[in-house]
């Protein structure tokens, strides 16, 4: 698998490249204001998730977002920890809401007591949930795979496709987006971490490198199948829909993870092709989509590995959370972490981000519709007006 690693992460930059050319302007006329926001609607993952199953008992545990959680009120920053309530605070919106929660914890497993029923909350348009994948319904944490052995799915997790999300969302909202709306689109990791555990799988298994390059062709054929599933459902459900604008962001280099760490260079290189396979259908299909922003994860993701002072990064390779007492982040408290101080630590468990890890994750977002001019400068955003102003700085160029 890495031999072609480096031909295909030259055609992502070529196709960053040709996406950030096509997003400029040209002439002396000043450009348009930035548009005006009324709602955010979230399609997602555990990336984006803002609490799908913090039910009483995860709540009891002090968790609910896949990250170092922080609930209480007097030290939990009013612009959230997750990427899309910190967005949510630079355009001065509602803070975003779960739009179903539950979980459905097997009974008589070792998480029954975390199970709670499911509810809707038609006011909230936050409709990520963890472990979902983009069309196939029973990602990690789902209690149906643990038909095939994967303890995960004692928690009984949702995990509903991207397919059914913006489903699920068009019923609550007529059949259509409002022009007002900013639709963020973050999907495909459960999709990698499948893959990527099939991998994983046949390298301790000792397999041959033969074996590994056909292994390897399946794999980035699954991912630009999934790659290409969601921009089908991007075009078809939500373009065609009446959404106006739409970020896409691209999933991070799974190959930076602590999941990887073990890992050979050589076989960690063959990992981030997982993401690049799924990442470059969504960098060629919107390339010259007006209504669609692709904000790059990816290779933010691979700079803030190679020079992470630059970042404010102090650690990049330990899990904040200590995973013996909080078996995923969704668990993880100022109780369960390593150390006192995780706040410059970037992931909190082996995939998901830190507070800090998901302020980077925003600051991509930002400075991709800043660019674009669908948001103003930080000097003159929206947050500006709420009392304790906008939160996110520049990232470093």
């Amino acid at each position: 698998m890495g031999m072609k690693h480096n031909k295909v992460k030259a055609a992502l930059a070529a196709a960053v490249a040709l996406l950030v050319a096509g997003c400029g302007g040209g002439g002396d006329d000043a450009p348009p204001p930035p548009p005006t926001y009324t709602r955010m609607v979230s399609f997602g993952d555990s990336l984006s998730d803002v609490g799908t199953y913090r039910t009483r008992g995860v709540a009891a545990l002090g968790g609910g977002q896949y990250t170092v959680n922080d609930f209480n009120p007097a030290t939990r920053p009013k612009a959230g920890t997750n990427w899309t309530e910190q967005l949510a605070h630079e355009l001065a919106l509602p803070a975003p809401c779960a739009a179903r929660t539950g979980l459905n914890s097997p009974a008589g497993g070792p998480l029954a007591a975390l199970a709670e029923p499911v509810a809707d909350h038609p006011t909230c348009f936050n409709y990520a949930q963890g472990g979902s994948r983009v069309t196939e319904p029973f990602g990690p944490g789902n209690a149906a795979t643990l038909a095939v052995g994967d303890t995960r799915g004692y928690l009984g997790a949702l995990t509903e496709p991207v397919a059914a999300q913006i489903a699920h969302h068009l019923a609550v909202a007529g059949g259509s987006f409002a022009a007002g709306d900013l639709v963020t689109v973050m999907a495909g990791g459960n999709d990698a971490l499948v893959q990527l555990s099939r991998l994983t799988a046949a390298i301790k298994a000792g397999a041959s490198a033969d074996d590994l390059n056909v292994l390897g062709a399946q794999i980035r054929d699954a991912l630009t199948l999934a790659g290409t599933q969601l921009v089908g459902l991007i075009q078809s459900q939500l373009l065609a829909k009446g959404a106006q604008r739409v970020v896409v962001v691209l999933l991070p280099d799974v190959g930076v993870t602590p999941a990887v760490a073990a890992l050979s260079p050589t076989q960690r290189a063959s990992v981030s092709q997982l993401a690049l396979a799924l990442n470059l259908p969504l960098l060629q299909a919107f390339a010259n989509e007006p209504r669609v922003l692709v904000a790059d994860a990816y290779t933010a993701s691979e700079l803030q590995a190679l020079a992470p002072a630059n970042y404010g990064l102090l650690n990049t390779t330990t899990p904040a959370c200590d995973l013996t007492k909080a078996s995923t982040a969704l668990f993880c408290s100022a109780a369960t972490t390593v150390a006192a101080d995780v706040s410059k630590y970037w992931f909190s468990d082996d995939v998901h981000l830190t507070p800090y890890g998901y302020q980077l994750l925003a600051r991509v977002v930002t400075d991709t519709m800043t660019r674009a001019n669908w948001l103003a400068p930080s000097g003159s955003r929206p947050c500006n007006s709420q009392p304790d102003g906008c939160t996110l700085a520049p990232l470093p160029q």
